[in-house]
């Protein structure tokens, strides 16, 4: 009897160990997506700040409809 107490206990606390670690790799996940997150919300914010400011790029990909200087200057020599 006393042989099948100490395999159950060791059974058990092996159990626990592994849902343990399962756990704290969930968390550990958890908390990376969260600053990865916080980080992409960062970068954001600050490039939004420079377009407001007027610091920010203009894209080759701009929806804007008006056209760009090289354009109007390629127009032209035309």
């Amino acid at each position: 009897m006393a042989v099948l107490e100490i395999t159950l206990a060791i059974i058990l606390t092996l159990l626990g160990l592994a849902i343990l670690a399962l756990l704290l790799t969930r968390w550990t996940q958890l908390k990376q997506n969260e600053m990865d997150g916080s980080r992409y919300n960062s970068e954001q914010s600050a490039s939004l700040l420079d377009y407001e400011d007027g610091r920010g790029l203009r894209h080759s990909y701009s929806t804007e409809s008006a056209p760009s200087r090289a354009s109007i200057a390629l127009l032209k020599d035309l």
